[in-house]
């Protein structure tokens, strides 16, 4: 796959358009330091450890007790920890990644 430019001192991000197909965003260099990832479990582990588990596959051992299954948490990712948590709620903006609707932000 072809880009109209190539990234050389910029950070860039891959996203859906409203046509379901992948392309490519810049984004500020603040903007790459973390990542957005869903929360899929929240459980409880061994020994009574509490632990989160993440779209991508990160585990995450004593999160926050405020965060909750299809929460989205916002990982840094120097430290790798999450650093905050936004909240699924009705009338939240979110963009769609899934379906006909791929790309959708709403």
């Amino acid at each position: 796959m072809s880009s109209p430019w190539t990234p050389r001192a910029t950070s860039s991000a891959w996203l859906y358009d409203t046509k379901g197909r992948f392309t490519l965003h810049r984004i500020t260099p603040e903007q790459a330091k973390f990542k957005l990832c869903k929360v899929k479990r929240v459980e409880v582990g061994d020994k009574a450890v509490p632990y989160l588990v993440t779209h991508d596959g990160r585990t995450f051992r004593f999160p926050n007790p405020d965060i909750k299954v299809n929460d989205t948490g916002q990982l840094d990712l120097e430290k790798n920890e999450i650093v905050s948590s936004i909240k699924l709620h009705n009338g939240a903006l979110c963009m769609v990644s899934g379906g006909h609707n791929i790309g959708r932000v709403g």
